[in-house]
């Protein structure tokens, strides 16, 4: 079996010119995330904007897009598109748990509240990036939610 030097690998420079280009690119990469406060989230009404990286598609929600409520002394309230609920939550840094409580029981036909209710069973984490607030699960983007 041949062994190979890095010259050999390396003839011309494009190695090189390769990794530095790519160091350049990735210093040059920012993200705008911030992290996400108790203060930030308490009083304000955020309303669903995406679903599992898809744009909401708002015929599955008859009843408008699912919103969230935080309040200070860790509850959450709002819309499933459907149904209202009221819930808690915790908060730890970036680790997030969500429990929707009670919920209201109407039927909306051809409803995407199962859908959102079945994501939440799955965040833990969340971010805050150019106004919008992220709810993952570890590092995939579950949810994400606009302030209304």
């Amino acid at each position: 079996m041949k062994k190979y030097n890095v010259k050999e690998i390396n003839s011309g420079g494009s190695l090189s010119l390769v990794l530095l280009i790519t160091v350049a690119l990735l210093s040059g990469c920012k993200t705008n995330d911030k992290p996400v406060s108790k203060e930030m989230l308490n009083g304000k009404t955020w309303e669903m904007t995406r679903l599992a990286g898809n744009e909401l598609n708002m015929s599955n929600y008859p009843n408008g897009a699912p919103t969230i409520t935080f309040t200070a002394d860790g509850k959450i309230s709002g819309q499933t598109g459907c149904n209202s609920y009221q819930g808690s939550y915790e908060m730890k840094g970036d680790s997030l748990s969500l429990d929707l409580g009670w919920m209201t029981k109407m039927f909306c036909l051809e409803s995407g509240e199962l859908e959102f209710t079945m994501a939440v069973i799955v965040i833990n984490r969340m971010k805050y990036t150019d106004g919008r607030l992220i709810m993952m699960n570890g590092a995939k983007e579950v949810m994400e939610f606009r302030s209304k």
